[in-house]
């Protein structure tokens, strides 16, 4: 995680060859008194250990500093806790059908396709309403008109 972060501070500076203590300096010398945002996508580690130790390095960044850290698990949320976890909801049917048409087809072409729609229901409905499985689904099917593609 700090190789990362010294990577996306820096213009790609080379920290393969850094041992621990040397990469906490690093990191500790790039953000010192500096104002940053940093988002941590789609965590999953549950080690709170590992979490107050990221935590006193980010310390080192100037007041109004940030951090955004998305996770499908609530134990991490609840690691991070510094505010209240903000938990999305499920897309309804036919915001997840929207979204999938917009993924899988240009703009007014899936009328030209109606031999899809039965097949675009079953895709949507296997996605159980999760925006990020209907987004994948459908880009990956960008394209594909064929009943045998899908």
């Amino acid at each position: 995680m700090i190789k990362k972060l010294i990577k996306s501070a820096t213009t790609g500076e080379r920290c393969a060859d850094l041992d621990e203590g040397e990469l906490k300096k690093k990191l500790e010398e790039i953000l010192n008194g500096r104002k940053y945002l940093l988002l941590m996508d789609d965590v999953w580690n549950e080690d709170a250990q590992k979490w107050l130790l990221l935590k006193l390095l980010l310390s080192k960044g100037a007041a109004g500093s940030k951090l955004i850290v998305t996770t499908r698990s609530q134990r991490v949320a609840e690691i991070m806790g510094t505010v209240a976890a903000y938990n999305l909801s499920l897309l309804g049917q036919e915001d997840c059908l929207s979204l999938f048409y917009k993924c899988a087809f240009k703009e007014g072409q899936m009328e030209l396709y109606p031999n899809l729609v039965g097949i675009v229901e079953e895709i949507v409905e296997k996605c159980k309403q999760v925006p990020l499985a209907v987004i994948n689904m459908g880009t990956q099917l960008y394209g594909k008109t064929d009943e045998k593609e899908w």
